[in-house]
């Protein structure tokens, strides 16, 4: 995944992973995930979806659909990560807007599940 992201990117990403397994080197009941993908910023992962979008045109079927959703959900995970109050009418929204991008991935799962694509054996 960091060959798509750029070196820069790849470099910023590899920090993250590392400054929150030191910051929770000493809690028992969790580890950190080991996952670029968890450390990406939603403006990351947009971009390299974009640049991949040949792998994803299945899942999501026009890049608008995409790109519609993840208008709604930005807004709000950004004024909902900087404490600022929030209509419920744009949560509502972005919460839709999550469901439907998970729709179409659950979807997408199920079908390649039944056609024994991605299937190891």
């Amino acid at each position: 995944m960091y060959e798509h992201l750029g070196p820069d990117e790849a470099v910023k990403i590899k920090a993250r992973i590392s400054e929150t397994r030191k910051r929770y080197l000493t809690a028992p009941d969790f580890t950190p995930s080991e996952n670029p993908l968890d450390y990406l910023y939603l403006q990351q992962l947009v971009e390299l979806i974009s640049r991949e979008w040949a792998l994803f045109k299945s899942v999501f079927g026009e890049k608008s659909f995409l790109m519609n959703k993840v208008k709604d959900i930005a807004g709000v995970r950004n004024d909902e990560a900087h404490f600022r109050n929030i209509p419920q009418v744009e949560r509502m929204r972005a919460y839709v807007a999550c469901s439907d991008i998970l729709a179409k991935v659950r979807t997408r799962t199920e079908v390649a599940k039944e056609s024994g694509i991605g299937n190891k054996g």
